[in-house]
């Protein structure tokens, strides 16, 4: 079986391929014949870099950072396997931005090359369309619903902001190895030439660039590239890709069933997506808890906190789903923060991190066990907050959001839903509620 490792990156996973796909079943003299394939899986969890990784790196000699060790001792795990799953839980922000680890990362770019190098990749297929979700490439040129990315929020975001919508460009940011676009016009000439038009790009570039318009190319680009050895990308194309290897997904019921009715929703988002989705849920009666930023810079927000939990345990101990967000308007809290002397991402952190506090409080104190969470940063301090130590996938609710089992610290167990800020469609916050609340 020809061993392969993708790389996910945004979200990112990493993966070590299972072979070509088979037919499930033989026929001969009428009788169907089972074809069992075994896989070896691996799983190597987060990889990120902290302060002390990076500081040990650097080489004041050459002013440049060199991980290339990093991966040494555990290389030889990654061998032998057909599948190799990791999540590379870290952000390159640049080097116009100081270097940081938890909880926003921002890592030297020059480790992107050294897990290209750690799964022995020679190219990369990186593939970031997620049409389903709003997510396109057009001619190298990234969009979200239409909008050129750095047109769009993500332009004005507090810890990443992004400033080019070229994937080359924002690459050429990250590695100095040479990238290549594959554009969608060739997606529709015959397999054969596609391939051969790839194996021309491999011959002088390392990262391999695709266009997506739509989940037919999504489906194209994995027939073509799913025997590669690195693909890297949104998680979109790992959903075509099983179809490629011969898998098939199996439902599985829901192993919990928690007693006590309602759903903690928590949005800490202030993208458009979410406004509107909080919008809906409001329209439907939902009650609101609504964190003042502001009153955060106060010497003491106990008052604050004891207010807001009791008005949340009211509703979530009366059987009720209830919403907990933070006051939408941006200009206000960050003036206020600014005469303070506080720059934006550090209110923002102190936002997220109330948020959590509060959400905390509010599920021990009502026993609350469905919590659903708006924000990438605020869904990770949540978790934190909850204590979550282990999740696992139920079913897909929309695209790229699905709907979890958790289990804390304490042995608790949590129906969860943890979604990037900018994911779902207007109702979704709504339905994903009311399916929380069947369960």
């Amino acid at each position: 079986m020809k061993r392969r490792l993708a790389l996910l990156l945004g979200v990112v996973l990493l993966f070590s391929g299972c072979g070509k796909s088979e037919p499930t079943f033989t026929v001969a003299a009428g009788k169907a014949e089972p074809i069992i394939k075994t896989v070896k899986l691996a799983m190597v969890g987060d990889i990120m870099v902290h302060d002390y990784q990076y500081n040990e790196a650097y080489d004041p000699a050459t002013g440049t950072y060199d991980f290339m060790h990093n991966f040494q001792d555990v290389k030889k795990y990654f061998a032998g396997n057909d599948l190799v799953i990791g999540n590379l839980e870290l952000t390159f922000g640049g080097p116009n931005r100081p270097y940081s680890s938890f909880p926003c990362f921002n890592t030297p770019d020059s480790f992107l090359d050294a897990v290209q190098d750690a799964v022995g990749a020679d190219c990369t297929m990186v593939v970031l369309g997620f049409p389903a979700n709003g997510r396109t490439t057009l001619h190298g040129v990234h969009y979200v619903r239409g909008v050129p990315l750095e047109r769009t929020a993500f332009a004005a975001d507090p810890v990443n902001p992004m400033h080019l919508s070229r994937l080359r460009d924002i690459l050429a940011q990250q590695s100095k190895r040479p990238s290549a676009e594959f554009p969608y016009e060739w997606l529709e000439l015959p397999l054969e030439k596609q391939q051969i038009l790839l194996e021309e790009l491999k011959a002088r570039a390392r990262y391999i660039l695709f266009d997506v318009r739509d989940d037919n190319d999504l489906q194209l680009i994995a027939r073509l590239i799913g025997g590669e050895r690195s693909i890297a990308g949104a998680s979109a194309i790992f959903g075509a890709l099983p179809q490629v290897w011969g898998c098939a997904a199996t439902p599985v019921p829901c192993p919990l069933h928690p007693s006590v009715p309602g759903t903690l929703i928590v949005s800490g988002s202030l993208t458009p997506q979410t406004r509107a989705q909080t919008a809906v849920l409001r329209e439907h009666g939902i009650p609101c808890a609504i964190l003042d930023p502001v009153l955060l810079l106060e010497e003491n927000c106990d008052t604050l906190y004891d207010r807001l939990t009791e008005k949340l345990t009211a509703h979530l101990s009366a059987g009720q789903s209830v919403l907990l967000c933070a006051d939408q308007d941006s200009c206000r809290v960050a003036d206020a923060a600014a005469r303070r002397g506080i720059d934006s991402r550090t209110m923002g952190r102190r936002i997220t991190s109330a948020l959590a506090l509060l959400a905390g409080r509010a599920c021990q104190a009502g026993g609350v066990r469905r919590v659903l969470v708006a924000g990438g940063e605020t869904s990770d301090c949540v978790s934190a907050a909850l204590g979550v130590r282990s999740m696992r996938i139920w079913e897909e609710l929309e695209p790229g959001i699905p709907l979890m089992t958790g289990r804390t610290r304490d042995g608790g167990e949590l129906l969860l839903v943890f979604k990037s800020g900018s994911f779902g469609s207007d109702g979704f916050l709504l339905e994903a509620m009311r399916r929380m609340n069947q369960a």
